[in-house]
This record gives C-alpha cells, sequence and structure tokens, in this order.
C-alpha cells in the first residue's frame, strides 16, 4: 500500500506593500535593531527586531499580509495574541540560517500544527550574492531547491507551511532584509 504524505503548497504574491510600507519597516529595523551572532544555532549573525502589534502601521501593514495570503493560500489565518509572531531579519556578509522546519509555540505551551509562514522582501541589494532561500522535501534529503532571490523584488511575497523544510544560504555580499510573519490557520 502506498503512503499518501503532504506537503504545504508555495504561494507568491507580487507588490504586496507600498513604497511607504517598506519604508517605515526599514526605519524600524534601522531604529531598534539587535545583533543575534548565534540565535538557537539556526539564525546566524543576522539582525533582527521583533514585530509587535501593538504598533499600528505594522498592524496595519501585516494585516495587508494576513489578506493576501489568504487569498493566494485559500485559508482563514488569525493575527491575535499566540497566533501571529513577526520578525524582520538583516542579512549581510556571513549571514545565513541553517535547515530547519517553522514551529510556533503556541497556547498553553502546545506548538500550533497549522501554521503559514510569509517572507516578504523589503531591501534586496544590487550587489546581493548568496542569501537564497532554499527548500527541501525533507530534512534528510540533499536536494534544495532556490526560491530568493530569484524573480523577488521588494514587496513580494513567498509563503509556506509549517512543514517545509527550508532555509537561507550564507549571504557572500550585499544586503537582505525580510519581514518574516507567521500566522495561525483557523480550522
Amino acid at each position: 500500500m502506498s503512503k499518501a504524505l503532504h506537503y504545504s503548497v508555495i504561494g507568491v504574491c507580487e507588490n504586496v506593500l507600498e513604497q511607504d510600507e517598506i519604508d517605515y519597516v526599514k526605519k524600524l529595523l534601522k531604529e531598534q535593531r539587535e545583533f543575534k551572532p548565534f540565535e538557537d544555532s539556526l539564525m546566524v549573525a543576522t539582525w533582527q527586531v521583533e514585530v509587535l502589534l501593538t504598533d499600528p502601521i505594522m498592524l496595519n501593514i501585516t494585516g495587508k499580509i494576513k489578506q493576501a495570503t489568504e487569498k493566494v493560500m485559500g485559508v482563514k489565518l488569525s493575527n491575535k495574541g499566540d497566533d501571529f509572531r513577526g520578525d524582520i531579519i538583516e542579512y549581510r556578509k556571513g549571514s545565513c540560517a541553517k535547515g530547519h522546519y517553522d514551529n510556533m509555540p503556541g497556547r498553553m505551551g502546545k506548538q500550533v500544527k497549522e501554521q503559514i509562514t510569509v517572507v516578504t522582501m523589503i531591501d534586496l541589494s544590487d550587489d546581493l550574492v548568496g542569501g537564497d532561500a532554499w527548500f527541501a522535501k525533507n530534512k534528510n534529503t540533499s536536494a534544495t531547491h532556490k526560491m530568493i532571490p530569484g524573480p523577488f523584488g521588494t514587496g513580494d511575497m513567498l509563503m509556506y507551511g509549517y512543514d517545509t523544510f527550508h532555509g537561507v544560504s550564507e549571504l557572500i555580499a550585499g544586503r537582505r532584509v525580510v519581514l518574516i510573519s507567521w500566522f495561525s490557520k483557523i480550522n
């Protein structure tokens, strides 16, 4: 008997954010960023800012991202309380994200089973080399598929499920800034 496996679909949406919204995210990064040399051995040498939904402009931005994701992925999502997490991440020379699955902590310490990760491009420098997002069937697969920077531009989004094994290759030159949003599915 064959075994059925489910892998989340990857979705793409172009021009989700306006330039003033992109500029606001860049401003937050510049004003509030913290250097994370080795965060849990997953993110290496990145600058980060946690997205707080108490900020009305960020609430509006994440609302636009949520709406676009719901339309593309065909799901209902929540960005309330424990159902949402967001980070602005800046990759520079030497930065990377090791291969992983996304598992956002849920209410009462339980893992959220159904979640969508959304990567919104904020700044991709013209001299960018490396820093590609890559995807694989699972953590034991040696074959990977690169997606970012690929055909993506500022304000574009890439979406995928929590069960998609992925990472970011080492950045050799340039700068890559993304807004990462994790939304829980509403069943």
